[in-house]
């Protein structure tokens, strides 16, 4: 009896022991599999904001090199203005006014003259309307605008206004703003008039 008590003793463990070792590779595997697919996430994230970093980057440098060539355009001509978007290509208008957009400082009292499709929206917190020239790109799947103040607006109603869609020429000055409880500084054309394209000669 004492034999055999001793024997089941033994097997259990044997038996223990056997479960104990041939879980711990599993284990191992596992956190093994684990770790990868946390590496290969973070590198991916890292890869993706690497990729967003570098095409802002290429646009902001774009950007830059554009408001020199606007310069030298706007210089060039008899023009009483000093950026005449009207005589340049829709990649560099669409890369001259992210650069007015992104740094309205640099371009504060500036006199502009652009053409795109007249766009209005009202914000409900400020109570009034914002008009907008929207210009595309070449290939017119990205727009951004430009915001514009007529110099009699005070004067003036929404139905003053083209209707949504128009093409515009929008001349005017660039100011830098923050609207109320917020930090961030916008650009937009003041003492601005408009003329509709289809008028121009």
């Amino acid at each position: 009896m004492k034999k055999k008590l001793l024997f089941c003793i033994c097997f259990f463990v044997l038996l223990s022991a056997g479960c104990s070792h041939s879980s711990a590779p599993e284990s191992a595997a596992d956190h093994a599999v684990s770790e990868k697919d946390t590496i290969t996430i973070s590198s991916s994230s890292d890869t993706i904001a690497v990729q967003e970093e570098q095409t802002y980057n290429q646009l902001e440098d774009t950007a830059s090199d554009t408001s020199q060539s606007s310069q030298t355009i706007a210089a060039s001509e008899d023009s009483d203005v000093d950026y005449n978007l009207t005589t340049m290509d829709s990649d560099m208008v669409y890369a001259t006014v992210f650069q007015i957009t992104n740094h309205p400082e640099d371009y504060v009292g500036k006199t502009f003259q652009i053409e795109g499709i007249f766009s209005s929206s009202y914000a409900d917190t400020l109570d009034r309307y914002f008009y907008y020239c929207i210009i595309k790109d070449a290939l017119a799947c990205c727009a951004q605008g430009l915001e514009f103040v007529l110099s009699d607006s005070e004067e003036l109603s929404p139905e003053d206004y083209p209707a949504e869609g128009t093409e515009i020429i929008v001349r005017g000055t660039l100011e830098a703003y923050t609207e109320p409880g917020f930090s961030v500084s916008y650009g937009r054309l003041v003492d601005a008039s408009y003329t509709f394209v289809s008028s121009e000669p």
